[in-house]
C-alpha cells in the first residue's frame, strides 16, 4: 500500500507565540536589521531540482520572512538579487556553507538536507539579529543524530501502563490509537527536530510491541515516514525479539534458526516496500524481562547480526542497546560484562547504543566504561532528555552540564566524544501543548540537537540562545543563568559526591531506606566499594586514564567519590571537611538553591509571557515543597543510620511518610 500524503501543516495557522512553536518563534525584527540585513535576502532562488526537503526549506523561509516583517517574500526562478540555493557535492552530504552580500548571496548544501540545515541555521542567526557578513560553513560531527521515542500503541506492552513510558509525558504525539493516526502534530514535531539537525527518529518504545510490524501498522508508519522524510528524517522501529513467535506462531526466535532468519528477511522486505528509506531496528534484549538471544543460548552479537543481515540488502542497520540487566546481572556488571568481550563480533551495520553512565540516566554518574572500550565496535551515546530521574513534571533541570562532562571525559588519547559514531536521546515529548510536561524542558532538546551536531557546543550558550529564541532577548540571560544553576541544585539535593539512585521506585521522591545498599551508610562508613583490592573490582572496567583516576580516593574526582569508594564518615575531602558533613551540607545547599530558583523566577515577570510565567510560578512553588521532602528525608535517614544528631530541626511532613516507602509523585 502506498503512503498517503501528509495531513498536517506545520506552518499554520497557530501564531508564532503558540506553545508548539518553541524556538521557531519567529518575531518581528527591529527595523534597521530588517531593512539593512534581511531585505536583500527575502527572495529565495531554489536549485533546479526540487524535492520534498527543498520544498520544506522554501516554505520555512517564506514563513519566517513573513513573521520577521518582510512583506510578501517571493520565491523567484531568476533574479539579479536574492538568496540562491545550490547543491554542492564537494561539501559533506549534510553540511552547508553560505556567503552573503548586499544583493543577496549563495547558500550551498552538500545535499537537499544540507540546504535545509543551512536554511534553519541562517534563520537562527537572523532570529538573534546577528551579523551575517562573514562566510560560514558547518557539517555535523556524527552521521547519526537520533531521537528515541518511548511511545506505545496502548498499555499492553508498556512497563508502566502508559502511552508514553513512565507516564509523565502524556499521550503519544502520533496518536496511534486514534482514527486519524498519525496525529496532526507529527509534522510540527518533525520540523522542530530538523531545525536542530536530527536526522533519525525511532518512533516507539524499546519495550517493543510486535504489532508495530503488522501490515496495518506499517501502512500507518508509511504515512508518518512521508511526513518526516520531507524534513530529512528517516524513521526507525524498536522491535520485539520474539516477534516471529508472537505474530506468526513460530516455535522459536533463535537467531541461528533458518526459519527465524527467513522470517526477519520477509519482515524487512515488507517494511521497505512501504518505507524505502527506513533506517532500521533498535533493540532492547534480555533486559528487564524483554526477550533476547540469551533465551536461546545465544549471545548479543548473534541476535544483532541476524537482524543486520535481514536489513543489509535494503540499506538498513541495527542499533543494539547495551542496557542489559535483570536475570543476567546487575546494572553496572551486566552492562559491561556482556559486551566488552564481544568487540569485533558485531557485523558491519550493527551499532551499540550505550547510556551516558553505568547505572541508569542518573544526574551525576561517571561515564559508562563501554564508551571508552570496544574500539572495533561502532557506538552511539544514549542520553535522556526526559526527566525520569530528574524531577519529572515538577523540577526545572538542565542536562547539558553533565552531557559535556561525559563527552569531554578522556578515553585513551582521545575524548569520549571523539570515539562515537552518533548520539541518541529519549525526548520525553507527549501530546500536551508545547510537547513537554515541563515548560522549560524543551531547552534540553534544543541543546541536545546542537551537541549532536557539534559536541564542543557550550552548555550555557545553548541555554542563552534557546531562551532568546523561545522567550525573547530580555529573558535570555536570566533564564540561561537559572537553567545552569538548576543542575547543581538538583545534584546537591538528591545525591552529591557520587551517590546515585536515591529515588524510590517511582523515580521521583527520595527513598534512602530501600536504597541502603547503594549509599551504604552506617555508623562507620559511607559509599560503595568498587575497587579491586577490597570491593567488587568494577573500577577495573574503566579505560585509562580514567581507571588510574577512579581507583584511588586521593585522585578520584570528588563528584564521583562515593560511587567508587566506601570511606569513613570522617574522611577528609580536599577542602578539609569530613565527607559525611559535606554530604549533609550539600543536601541543605541544594534545598536552599532550589528556593533561590523560585525567588529568582519572581523577578522575571516583565520579560516572560504571562501564561508561561504563571505556569512556572506554580512549578517552582511545587518544586520547593518537593525539595524540602528531599532534604528532610535524606538528612533524617542518613543521620539515623550514622548515629549522628540531625544538624537542624526537620519539619517536613513528608519525611516520616517517605521513610516507610515512596509516595506517588504529583501529576
Amino acid at each position: 500500500m502506498n503512503a498517503q500524503p501528509p495531513r498536517s501543516d506545520p506552518f499554520g495557522p497557530p501564531p508564532p507565540d503558540a506553545p508548539d512553536a518553541l524556538w521557531l518563534n519567529y518575531r518581528p525584527l527591529c527595523e534597521d536589521y530588517r531593512q539593512e540585513t534581511l531585505q536583500p535576502l527575502a527572495r529565495l532562488i531554489p536549485p533546479d531540482q526540487r524535492s520534498a526537503v527543498i520544498d520544506s526549506a522554501l516554505k520555512e523561509w517564506a514563513y519566517a520572512m513573513s513573521r520577521f516583517g518582510i512583506a510578501e517574500p517571493q520565491q523567484m526562478a531568476e533574479t539579479s538579487s536574492g538568496l540562491r540555493m545550490s547543491v554542492d557535492p564537494t561539501l559533506p552530504s549534510e553540511g552547508y556553507a553560505w556567503a552573503l552580500s548586499p544583493k543577496g548571496g549563495l547558500l550551498r548544501g552538500g545535499s537537499d538536507t544540507g540546504l535545509l540545515y543551512g536554511i534553519f541555521n541562517l534563520l537562527r542567526h537572523i532570529q538573534l539579529e546577528q551579523p551575517l557578513a562573514a562566510p560560514r560553513h558547518s557539517s555535523p560531527a556524527y552521521p547519526d543524530r537520533m531521537i528515541n521515542h518511548w511511545d506505545n500503541l496502548d498499555a499492553s506492552f508498556a512497563k508502566t501502563g502508559e502511552l508514553v513510558e513512565r507516564g509523565y509525558a502524556g499521550g503519544s504525539v502520533f496518536q496511534w490509537n486514534q482514527p486519524d493516526a498519525p496525529g496532526p502534530r507529527a509534522a510540527v514535531l518533525a520540523r522542530l527536530y530538523a531545525s536542530i539537525g536530527i536526522n533519525h527518529c525511532v518512533i516507539n518504545n524499546v519495550n517493543a510491541d510486535p504489532r508495530y510490524l503488522s501490515d496495518a501498522m506499517l501502512d500507518q508508519i508509511a504515512t508518518l515516514a512521508t511526513i518526516f522524510r520531507a524534513w530529512g528524517i528517516r524513521l526507525w522501529l524498536s522491535v520485539n525479539f520474539n516477534a516471529p513467535m508472537l505474530l506468526d506462531g513460530l516455535s522459536t526466535a533463535d537467531p541461528l534458526a533458518e526459519d527465524v532468519r527467513n522470517w526477519w528477511r520477509r519482515c524487512a522486505s515488507r517494511i521497505y516496500e512501504r518505507v524505502p528509506d527506513f533506517g532500521g531496528f533498535l533493540v532492547k534484549a534480555n533486559s528487564e524481562g524483554e526477550p533476547g538471544p540469551h533465551d536461546y543460548g545465544r549471545d548479543h552479537h548473534d541476535g544483532a547480526n541476524m537482524l543486520t543481515e535481514a536489513l543489509r540488502e535494503h540499506g538498513g542497520r541495527v542499533i543494539w542497546r547495551t542496557f542489559v540487566y535483570g536475570s543476567t546481572g546487575g546494572r553496572k556488571g551486566g552492562n559491561f560484562t556482556h559486551f566488552h568481550s564481544l568487540d569485533g563480533a558485531f557485523a558491519d551495520g550493527s551499532l551499540l547504543q550505550v547510556k551516558h553512565g553505568p547505572i541508569d540516566f542518573q544526574p551525576n554518574e561517571p561515564p559508562h566504561p563501554l564508551l571508552g572500550a570496544m574500539p572495533a565496535t561502532a557506538k552511539i551515546l544514549e542520553l535522556q532528555i526526559a526527566q525520569e530521574y530528574t524531577g519529572q513534571r515538577v523540577f526545572t533541570f538542565y542536562w547539558p552540564p553533565l552531557w559535556r562532562t561525559i563527552l569531554d571525559a578522556p578515553a585513551g588519547a582521545e575524548r569520549i566524544a571523539d570515539k562515537l559514531a552518533g548520539m541518541a536521546a529519549i525526548p520525553g515529548v507527549g501530546d500536551q501543548q508545547g510537547f513537554f510536561p515541563h515548560p522549560l524542558a524543551a531547552a534540553n532538546l534544543y541543546a541536545y540537537g546542537y551537541l549532536a551536531w557539534d559536541p564542543d557546543t557550550d552548555a550555557r550558550a545553548c541555554a542563552h540562545e534557546w531562551a532568546a529564541r523561545t522567550l525573547g532577548p530580555d529573558a535570555a540571560e536570566p533564564v540561561a543563568d537559572l537553567l545552569m544553576r538548576s543542575y547543581d541544585a538538583y545534584v546537591k539535593l538528591t545525591g552529591s559526591l557520587g551517590l546515585v539512585m536515591m529515588m524510590g521506585y517511582d523515580h521521583f521522591r527520595p527513598d534512602p531506606v530501600h536504597r541502603a545498599r547503594i549509599h551504604g551508610i552506617d555508623s562507620t562508613a559511607i559509599g560503595r566499594d568498587r575497587t579491586a583490592t577490597s570491593g567488587n573490582g568494577e573500577v577495573e572496567h574503566w579505560p585509562e586514564p580514567l581507571h588510574s583516576s577512579f581507583r584511588d580516593p586521593a585522585t578520584c574526582p570528588e563528584r564521583w567519590l562515593l560511587f567508587f569508594h566506601r570511606l569513613p564518615l570522617d574522611y577528609l575531602l580536599r577542602d578539609g571537611q569530613p565527607i559525611f558533613d559535606a554530604l549533609l551540607a550539600d543536601i541543605d545547599a541544594g534545598y536552599r538553591q532550589t528556593l533561590q530558583l523560585e525567588a529568582d523566577w519572581q523577578k522575571l515577570r516583565p520579560c516572560i509571557p504571562p501564561a508561561l510565567f504563571e505556569a512556572m510560578q506554580e512549578k517552582f512553588a511545587q518544586q520547593s515543597k518537593e525539595a524540602m521532602i528531599w532534604r528532610d528525608t535524606l538528612t533524617r535517614e542518613f543521620c539515623a543510620r550514622a548515629g549522628k544528631p540531625e544538624p537542624e530541626p526537620i519539619l517536613s511532613s513528608g519525611a516520616e511518610k517517605n521513610r516507610q516507602g515512596p509516595v506517588p509523585p504529583p501529576q
